[in-house]
């Protein structure tokens, strides 16, 4: 990922002992915790050091600010996201499209649900910090690695394929914070799962491969 940020946004310095890796962790938990607790408005870094059990201080050796800190939370799990879904794609070309569905689908409903708390601070994040150019190039590297996915299936109309991802990363973002917001039981991740194949397969079918 490309690093434009302003340099107030950037951290301080990178925890590389494990004992600063592990401050870095709990301040991150921390964060989520205030988020989910408090919201977005309400968060400070105050906050966030009193329940990650450290000093104001040493959480400004690593964030500068409250934007930083967000910031560098939130990239910490686009990276994750995209990096799982980028292995999913390749590993997936020239299967056969039930088998391709499935990889890509259960690649990005787990890590969404991994780390669902985050997720779930996602869209409250994008509209109040400057973090909308790094979303978008997430979401872009995504795109690009799902096209060339379906490109490698057989008699694909190319043309038509960048409507077809768009509307699967929209349904597989809204339908998983569907699920999110309700708990995530394993019953309704699984359903979750069948209906995103089977509504993809169909889609990919009738506007991909017809002939």
């Amino acid at each position: 990922m490309t690093n434009t940020m302003p340099k107030s946004l950037k951290p301080r310095k990178t925890p590389i002992q494990e004992r600063s890796g592990q401050t870095v962790e709990a301040i991150f938990e921390a964060t989520i915790q205030v988020l989910l607790k408090d919201g977005v408005k309400n968060l400070t870094t105050t906050r966030v050091a009193e329940r990650a059990g450290v000093s104001v201080g040493s959480l400004y050796q690593y964030y500068p600010n409250k934007e930083a800190l967000l910031i560098a939370m939130l990239e910490k799990h686009l990276d994750i996201v995209g990096a799982t879904c980028q292995i999913a794609c390749r590993e997936s070309h020239n299967l056969p499209l039930d088998a391709m569905m499935a990889n890509i689908i259960d690649a990005f409903v787990d890590a969404k649900m991994k780390k669902k708390d985050i997720s779930l601070a996602i869209a409250e994040l994008i509209s109040e910090v400057s973090c909308v150019p790094m979303y978008t190039q997430v979401v872009k590297q995504i795109e690009i690695e799902l096209t060339t996915m379906l490109g490698t299936l057989p008699g694909v109309q190319t043309e038509k394929i960048p409507f077809v991802v768009s509307m699967m990363l929209a349904t597989m973002g809204g339908a998983t914070k569907m699920v999110m917001d309700r708990m995530s039981p394993p019953h309704l991740v699984k359903r979750l799962k069948q209906t995103l194949q089977a509504m993809f397969t169909a889609l990919i079918k009738t506007e991909l491969l017809f002939t």
